[in-house]
C-alpha cells in the first residue's frame, strides 16, 4: 500500500509540473450555481477532475490559457421533472472565442458523483497536449512572414512612386495591421470550424476507472487471522486441571493440578471467492477459506464456506465496502469434542486500483462463535475435566486481489 501510494503520489506531482511547464495546460475555472451547495460540489469535483487530468488551476483568468465555465440553473425544459441542468463551456482566454459548449440535465446532485469527470474531460478533449503552443507559434510564424511580404512589397510600390528610396524605412501610417475575428458561435481548431453541439459519446474518451464498476469479481487472498480461545472456568479448580485427592472430586484438595491459560494463534491461509455487485452500492460474496492450525498443532487443515454482504462506496481513488459476514465451518479438528458450525461477524476491504479491471485490497474482519468450544483434556496426569470449555474470537487480516469482468 505504502509504494501505491507514493506511486499515485509522484504520478500527481509529475502532472502538476507538467501542467506548470505549459501555459495552455492552466486553466481557471469560474462558475456559479443558484444553490450555494451545488456551487461548492461543483468547484471542489472540478479541482480534483483538473488535476487527475494534469491540469493546474489559475487562481486569475489572465494566469490561465483557458477557461472552464460552467452554471447550473433549475432545469425547465422538462415540464414535470423537476431538476437542474449545468451549462458548460470552454474559451480560449489569448482570443477570447468559445471552443466548447454543452448543458447536461440532472435531477440530484448525488447523481452527479462521477460525471463531473466527464463534463471537465469532454469541455477540455480540444486543447493540444502542448497547451496550443504549437499552433499559436505557427501561427505567429506566418503572421510575420506575410507582414515582411506586404512590407517588401509597400517599400517597391513607394521606390516607384519616389516616396521613399528602397531600404528606407516606412512612413508612419502607411501600413495597417488587420485582425480576423472568428465568428461567435463557432468552433475552430485550426482553421476547421466545428459544431456547438458536441456529442458527449463522441468527445468522452473514458475515464480509467473500470476497476471500480465491473459487475462480477473474482477474488484471492493471503489471510492472517489471530484466533482467540478464551478459556472458561466451567470444570477446573482454580483455573486448573487436576487429579482428585483420595476422597474423590470436590473432596479435599486435588492431589495434583496443571494450570491453564488462554490460548492465542495464529492460523496462517487463504482465501478465494465470487463477488457479484447489484443496486450499484451493495455486493455479496460467497467464498472458500482454508486456513492451518489447531491448539495443538499446524498440520491440521481447516476448511470453511462464507458468505459476506457489503456495502460499496467509491471515491476517486479508493473502493470502501464494510460488510457482515457468516462462515460454516465444513471440518473440525479432533482436538476439539465440540466446535460450532458456524461463526458470524463483520469487516471491511479498502480497495486501490489494480490494473483496469483489478482491485488490490485489504481486509480486515472480526469474527465470533456463538457457542462456546470444548476441547479434549490432552493430560493423562490430571484428567479431570475431560474437556476445557473455550469461547473462541478471532481478528483477520488479508492482503488479495481481485479481478473483475463484465462491466455495469
Amino acid at each position: 500500500m505504502k509504494k501505491i501510494s507514493l506511486c499515485m503520489g509522484l504520478l500527481f506531482l509529475a502532472n502538476f509540473s507538467f501542467a506548470l511547464d505549459v501555459p495552455g495546460r492552466i486553466i481557471y475555472i469560474d462558475g456559479n450555481a443558484q444553490h450555494p451547495a451545488h456551487e461548492d460540489f461543483f468547484f471542489a469535483n472540478f479541482l480534483d477532475d483538473a488535476a487527475f487530468l494534469g491540469f493546474a488551476v489559475a487562481e486569475r483568468r489572465e494566469d490561465a490559457g483557458y477557461t472552464f465555465s460552467f452554471r447550473v440553473t433549475e432545469d425547465t425544459e422538462r415540464p414535470g421533472i423537476a431538476g437542474h441542468v449545468i451549462s458548460i463551456r470552454l474559451i480560449e482566454n489569448r482570443t477570447n472565442r468559445e471552443m466548447v459548449s454543452f448543458r447536461w440535465h440532472f435531477t440530484e446532485l448525488r447523481d452527479m458523483r462521477g460525471h463531473t469527470y466527464v463534463l471537465l474531460h469532454t469541455a477540455v478533449a480540444l486543447i493540444p497536449e502542448d497547451g496550443g503552443l504549437a499552433a499559436q507559434q505557427a501561427q505567429a510564424a506566418q503572421q510575420e512572414l506575410a507582414a515582411q511580404q506586404e512590407l517588401a512589397a509597400l517599400r517597391e510600390l513607394l521606390a516607384q512612386r519616389g516616396l521613399a528610396a528602397e531600404g528606407e524605412p516606412v512612413p508612419d501610417g502607411v501600413l495597417a495591421e488587420e485582425e480576423e475575428l472568428v465568428p461567435e458561435g463557432e468552433l475552430a481548431v485550426e482553421g476547421e470550424p466545428v459544431s456547438e453541439e458536441v456529442p458527449l459519446a463522441m468527445m468522452f474518451v473514458e475515464r480509467d476507472n473500470r476497476w471500480q464498476r465491473q459487475r462480477l469479481y473474482f477474488r484471492l487472498s493471503i489471510d492472517y487471522p489471530i484466533i482467540f480461545y478464551e478459556l472458561q472456568p466451567t470444570g477446573l479448580y482454580r483455573w486448573s486441571a487436576f487429579l482428585p485427592g483420595p476422597g474423590g472430586i470436590g473432596v479435599g484438595e486435588p492431589e495434583r493440578t496443571n494450570h491453564l491459560d488462554h490460548i492465542i494463534m495464529p492460523q496462517p491461509g487463504l482465501t478465494v471467492g465470487v463477488e457479484w455487485v447489484f443496486f450499484n452500492n451493495m455486493s455479496i460474496e460467497f467464498n472458500f477459506q482454508g486456513t492451518f492450525g489447531d491448539p495443538s498443532t499446524y498440520r491440521f487443515f481447516n476448511a470453511a464456506a462464507g458468505a459476506r454482504l457489503k456495502g460499496v462506496f467509491r471515491t476517486r481513488n479508493f473502493m470502501l465496502q464494510p460488510y457482515g459476514a457468516f462462515l460454516w465451518h465444513l471440518n473440525t479438528s479432533p482436538v476439539f469434542s465440540e466446535f460450532p458450525r458456524f461463526s458470524v461477524g463483520g469487516g471491511g476491504q479498502v480497495g486501490v486500483r489494480g490494473g483496469s479491471r483489478g482491485v488490490f485490497f485489504l481486509d480486515v474482519n472480526f469474527m465470533i462463535s456463538p457457542e462456546d468450544v470444548f476441547r479434549h483434556n490432552p493430560f493423562t496426569l490430571t484428567p479431570f475435566p475431560d474437556s476445557f470449555h473455550y469461547r473462541r474470537f478471532s481478528f483477520g487480516l488479508g492482503i488479495g486481489y481481485k479481478f473483475g469482468l463484465f462491466e455495469r
